[in-house]
């Protein structure tokens, strides 16, 4: 029988690899999530709503610079919090790429010659959100500029608007629905 021995971690790779990894067990005021948009031409082009694990959310409209920003505060249930922690999870946020910023042009010629052009840039370029989750010292960002992203953040964006609805829909310009 052979006995392959591995080597182990040094206590810093260790516990860089687990910083690199999201907690499978922590106190729920540990947690908080932050989606952050830019939308270009509309009455609050900087947006943000966060929700915290102790229960509080606020969303802040910043108009434009040099002009005061407005914001708002709200409950979140310990049940939304779940179920925002269940997207996150189950979802797969945090094997995501940082990054989300467009579609590359892929052609096939007559030769079987493959072309990968840049990017193709999608309907309202300067349209950007960012997700930005904390537990505890582990932190994990994904910042969408334009084109495909995974589905995932959609689901996010939606609880995260559904939560803060009836506090912030004025403030970004919405009616709250």
């Amino acid at each position: 029988m052979l006995c392959l021995a591995m080597p182990a971690l040094a206590p810093a790779q260790r516990a860089r690899a687990e910083a690199d990894r999201p907690p499978f067990r922590f106190q729920l005021i540990e947690f908080s999530m932050r989606l952050e948009r830019a939308f270009h031409g509309v009455e609050c082009p900087e947006y943000a709503i966060e929700v915290k694990g102790d229960g509080t959310g606020r969303c802040s409209c910043n108009p434009s610079e040099g002009v005061a920003g407005r914001f708002a505060v709200f409950a979140v249930s310990r049940a939304a919090l779940r179920d925002l922690l269940s997207t996150l999870y189950r979802g797969d946020f945090f094997d995501l790429k940082s990054e989300y910023q467009g579609r590359a042009e892929v052609t096939v010629d007559s030769a079987g010659t493959v072309t990968v052009g840049g990017v193709l840039v999608m309907p309202n370029p300067g349209h950007r959100s960012v997700f930005t989750v904390r537990i505890g010292d582990y932190s994990k960002r994904v910042t969408v500029k334009t084109g495909d992203h995974p589905e995932v953040l959609e689901r996010l964006t939606q609880q995260m608007d559904d939560m803060a609805a009836s506090a912030c829909g004025a403030l970004a310009g919405t009616d709250g629905d």
